[in-house]
């Protein structure tokens, strides 16, 4: 099982998801993928993904983009379960200041107001640098426009790494790493 764990102000019907979708649905692994709509509010999201995460007869592995990366980190630490890190979020607590106050979604309409106690939740799932270093893989680009790539390189220092010059939040050419993340997530101790 496979979760796709999407960014902040995104949706289960983003480039990067439907992209892993289609690849699951073409391997024939179409019932091994979920990517969940996740709450905008940060306990909510994390109380959802604790609860998919435990009902599984087996832990899934984890891909996390911006703010699903920092969720990400925090479930498979929770659950020791791999990780495949997208230009994750390392500070969204931080990040996320200037979005305080009333927000629209583009991916799914859905209005919402950040506050101030939704930091403190963010701030809440921060995590140590990870400890079991094989079980995580950080993908990102030195281009990323919003967020500051090195602080994810420092803060997973050890792990699998695959930093690329260019590209931008979004990760351009994701495509071109799709079986090696299926593969990473899949084969734990390889």
């Amino acid at each position: 099982m496979i979760i796709y764990l999407h960014g902040f102000m995104s949706g289960p019907g983003s480039f990067k998801a439907t992209q892993m979708r289609d690849f699951m649905a073409e391997q024939g692994w179409a019932d091994e993928y979920q990517c969940p709509k996740l709450s905008p509010y940060p306990a909510q999201a994390m109380a959802a993904l604790s609860e998919l995460i435990a009902a599984l007869p087996v832990k899934p592995g984890l891909i996390g983009s911006s703010l699903g990366g920092y969720y990400a980190l925090y479930l498979a630490r929770k659950f020791e379960c791999r990780a495949v890190l997208v230009n994750p979020a390392i500070k969204p607590y931080q990040d996320l200041q200037r979005f305080l106050g009333p927000q629209v979604s583009p991916y799914t309409g859905e209005a919402f107001t950040l506050t101030e106690s939704h930091m403190d939740e963010l701030r809440s799932l921060e995590t140590p640098s990870p400890e079991r270093l094989a079980d995580y893989w950080l993908l990102t680009q030195t281009g990323d426009e919003v967020l500051d790539y090195r602080l994810a390189v420092d803060k997973l220092m050890g792990v699998n790494m695959t930093i690329e010059v260019g590209g931008d939040h979004s990760f351009v050419h994701f495509e071109r790493h799709l079986r090696h993340i299926v593969n990473f997530l899949t084969h734990a101790g390889t």
